[in-house]
């Protein structure tokens, strides 16, 4: 019965320190992480997501089929319908796209940054540094 609590006890241990390890090396290795490969990763991700954007609402052969008339009526009235009609589609969501894109260039700047400004605060506390962080807004 000892030597089954002594291999628990081991075991919890073994398993205590490996998590502890794991841990530490995730909290050491999110820096480098953020600036190496995770950057990459986040920015190529936030380029996905607009390309996408794009993509979904044909943005490009929207504006290639501009000068093409609608329902294939070649006559003059028709072409100035279909461009007008196209030219506010293609405004309304080219509108759409812009704002989606500062989103995510913004969010994206803003997880980008979040350890710079987590690291100045913390420089800060210390002392070793005399501005706070975002001391302009305050």
């Amino acid at each position: 019965m000892a030597e089954k609590i002594n291999t628990t006890t081991e075991s919890i241990k073994v398993a205590a320190k490996h998590i502890f390890r794991g841990f530490v090396w995730d909290i050491l290795y999110f820096p480098v992480w953020l600036v190496t490969s995770g950057g990459k990763r986040i920015v190529m991700n936030a380029k996905s997501w607009i390309q996408d954007y794009a993509h979904r609402f044909a943005l490009s052969l929207l504006a290639k089929s501009l000068l093409k008339p609608m329902f294939g009526q070649r006559d003059w009235q028709g072409r100035i319908i279909s461009f007008f009609v196209r030219l506010v589609h293609l405004i309304i969501l080219s509108t759409g796209w812009l704002v989606w894109s500062s989103i995510v260039i913004a969010i994206t700047g803003v997880i980008l940054l979040f350890p710079v400004f987590a690291l100045w605060a913390m420089l800060y506390q210390f002392g070793v540094i005399s501005n706070a962080p975002f001391y302009w807004f305050l």
